[in-house]
């Protein structure tokens, strides 16, 4: 039906749009897993545009430091919170602060996505036109969105860390931080085929790097430290391991980058591990092929079996409506039922030749997974 089709096209979308927006702004992660990304092509001025700059030793710097807007923190703490073993009691406790900050904050990240945007465009005009004067203007004001989202990530992450016991706390302190980002980088070099020498030198490199950082006493000073390391640890690599450590990446970051798809639809325990369980099985699906077209496949079977399957009627409308705030009226099908079986809207019947129920278009998508 037009509108599941539409909904599946949408929900791709809205894929490509946060893998883009992350790309561009996920501030301090210089130090982990995203300087593996090919860099872009170089603008008339030699400007990687979208990028950041290179320091003196050669290491890029996140545009998120002046540059570009940064990714809005809470998908990222709701991904690592579910790697601290919380119990039921927290659970509970925590879904209900998430829920409160979402019905809250919609409209504030709907405002605050828009200001960003505007402020990153009026920094790429400022430089086009040489203008230092509205450049810096445009600059600081970036600073302050980015700030005010610093402070609500800071006001939630309070609130949560009420809830964890000591243990748990630190535990949330370092995922957060650079240490965290180096964690990522380091669950993706030991997923290559390494020799034994190298994952003794990685093995040393890593420890060394955390006994530096836990003499440093701001993250600034940490991440210098794990950026240390990041390229010690990637000049012990085969230009072979190398490539290989970047489709890891690239695999992690389609699953990162899905975070906050579903964030707003308030699902239950139950839905969630529904969810989780599709997405494993299409995990496998995909695995096992090495056709394009059987692994896009796979990956809509498992959006349209999320989308059928576990949502409920409120939650696809809502999900719908959720993707016209973001993208505007074409992102998504119109509240009313779908027209019959055979015509489509405008058209006196299907086009021969035309992709009929084939679904979207678009690369190799993750299935959601589970916020």
């Amino acid at each position: 039906m037009k509108p599941m089709r539409t909904l599946l096209l949408a929900l791709t979308t809205m894929v490509l749009v946060a893998s883009a927006a992350s790309a561009q702004g996920r501030e301090g992660e210089g130090d982990g897993v995203d300087r593996l990304r090919p860099a872009r092509r170089p603008d008339a001025g030699g400007r990687r545009e979208g990028r950041g700059r290179r320091d003196p030793g050669g290491q890029a710097t996140r545009p998120g430091r002046g540059d570009q807007p940064a990714q809005p923190p809470a998908p990222r703490l709701e991904q690592v919170l579910r790697q601290l073993d919380l119990n039921e009691r927290q659970r509970v406790q925590i879904d209900r602060i998430l829920r409160e900050a979402r019905e809250q904050g919609r409209q504030q990240r709907t405002e605050a996505a828009e200001a960003l945007r505007q402020a990153a465009e009026a920094l790429r005009q400022a430089r086009r036109n040489g203008d230092e004067e509205a450049a810096e203007q445009a600059r600081q004001r970036l600073q302050a969105l980015r700030e005010g989202q610093q402070q609500t990530l800071q006001n939630l992450r309070r609130q949560i860390a009420a809830v964890l016991t000591p243990e748990q706390r630190e535990r949330l302190d370092r995922l957060m931080g650079p240490g965290g980002r180096f964690d990522a980088f380091l669950q993706a070099v030991r997923a290559i085929e390494l020799q034994p020498a190298q994952q003794r030198q990685i093995r040393q490199i890593a420890a060394e790097a955390d006994a530096g950082a836990r003499t440093r006493t701001s993250d600034e000073e940490k991440a210098r430290t794990y950026r240390q390391a990041h390229a010690e640890i990637m000049d012990l690599l085969t230009e072979e391991q190398k490539d290989a450590l970047r489709r890891q990446v690239a695999q992690q970051e389609r699953r990162r980058e899905m975070q906050g798809v579903f964030a707003d639809l308030d699902l239950t325990a139950e839905q969630r591990q529904s969810v989780e369980r599709i997405q494993a099985e299409v995990r496998e699906q995909v695995a096992s092929t090495d056709s394009p077209e059987a692994r896009r496949e796979a990956l809509r079977q498992g959006q349209r079996r999320i989308i059928t399957e576990v949502l409920t009627d409120e939650q696809r409308l809502q999900l719908r409506r959720q993707m016209r705030d973001r993208f505007g009226p074409g992102a998504g099908p119109e509240d009313r039922p779908a027209p019959r079986e055979g015509r489509r809207e405008g058209q006196r019947g299907p086009r021969e030749g035309g992709r009929g129920d084939r679904g979207p278009r678009g690369g190799d998508q993750p299935v959601p997974p589970a916020p």
